[in-house]
């Protein structure tokens, strides 16, 4: 009969060693959580609650950047404000740092097109001979907000450019990925390197800024644990990569895990398990016979040592002991061993002692 789950309720704010971004913790158990010998601990993400208060765009998510070259001048870099940005929230964005920061003091104007989900990217007043040459293929890229594949694209015309995938305001960040480090297994598998991994639950993020969210599936994933024992449990909450750190702005969240147990089926040994099944049986029971002896030994040698000080025994003269009959006798036990009393050689007087 399996026992009991238990539930363990976690907020953020009472979690120790956070991180500055509020995406990690510990939490250190009163009483540990340990498995029988014939049982498996599991865990589970029942539910959580998430404020949607990180930002789509930040200098954390490294995604945050435009580059831009117009003819005859030196490349510009813009850096757009971490925010949590709308599609045309971040147009009017860009296109006020884009004219800003022109170096021929051009104008731009951005639009989106909500039927086919393609921004356009033109220069006003365009000119024959202007070529202005808008560089995505840095790693801080903001080229996936507008719709573009990584490359570099040429303004050249009066139609300018149009992105040529899908407007993605999440920038791919769309899953909140809730790690377990602490906690081993072997049954959950990541894409980005196909090995086994941390990872316990992933929560889909509504497009709902400053709101909270709420995780509660029907039929939350179980996962068998390598682990026989939970004193702690340490949580970390990133984007798919374990390197991309959600930045909660300070703001809490809660989790309930549940931990349960599941009886494991007996297996058949193989030959090779019950040879060293064997061997370790017969060591501990050389080693108990060794420390058997050692106590006998112990024993006899007191009692020896208060015969002596009561002087009822004297040491005698060593040379003069008739050794011949003790002898015969320990050969005679020496392949039978001493285990029991009745197998011990009997004591044969000294005929010719000595004593002072």
């Amino acid at each position: 009969m399996n026992r009991g789950s238990n539930l363990i309720c976690v907020r953020s704010r009472d979690l120790s060693n956070t991180s500055s971004l509020n995406n990690f913790g510990r939490m250190v158990l009163q009483q540990s959580i340990d498995a029988e010998d014939d049982e498996i601990l599991t865990i589970s993400l029942k539910s959580a609650v998430f404020p949607n208060s990180f930002y789509n765009m930040s200098v954390v998510n490294q995604n945050n950047t435009v580059t831009f070259q117009e003819a005859g001048h030196s490349t510009v870099t813009l850096t757009l404000e971490d925010g949590s940005y709308n599609i045309n929230e971040l147009m009017s964005e860009l296109q006020l740092l884009l004219n800003e920061n022109s170096p021929s003091s051009f104008t731009y104007s951005l639009t989106y097109n909500e039927v086919n989900n393609h921004v356009t990217i033109k220069k006003n007043s365009f000119v024959v001979g202007d070529s202005i040459i808008v560089d995505f293929t840095i790693a801080t890229s903001a080229r996936r907000f507008f719709g573009f594949t990584s490359g570099t694209y040429t303004i050249n015309s009066s139609s300018g450019i149009e992105s040529n995938r899908a407007v993605d305001i999440s920038d791919t960040q769309n899953a909140l990925y809730v790690r377990l480090p602490n906690l081993n297994n072997s049954k959950v598998i990541e894409s980005n390197n196909n090995k086994f991994s941390n990872i316990i639950a992933v929560v889909s993020i509504p497009l709902s800024r400053n709101t909270f969210f709420v995780y509660e599936p029907n039929s939350p994933f179980v996962c068998d644990l390598v682990n026989r024992s939970i004193s702690a449990i340490e949580i970390l909450i990133t984007f798919q990569e374990s390197s991309d750190n959600i930045n909660f702005q300070n703001c809490d969240y809660e989790l309930n895990f549940e931990v349960g147990f599941r009886k494991t089926t007996k297996t058949t040994s193989s030959p090779e398990q019950r040879l060293m099944s064997d061997l370790y049986r017969r060591v501990v029971k050389h080693e108990e016979r060794i420390t058997q002896e050692k106590d006998a030994k112990q024993v006899l040698e007191g009692i020896i040592g208060d015969l002596r000080k009561q002087k009822k025994i004297s040491k005698p003269s060593i040379e003069k002991w008739d050794f011949s009959e003790s002898l015969k006798a320990s050969a005679a036990t020496s392949s039978t061993g001493l285990s029991t009393p009745s197998q011990m050689p009997s004591i044969q007087p000294f005929t010719q002692l000595n004593t002072p």
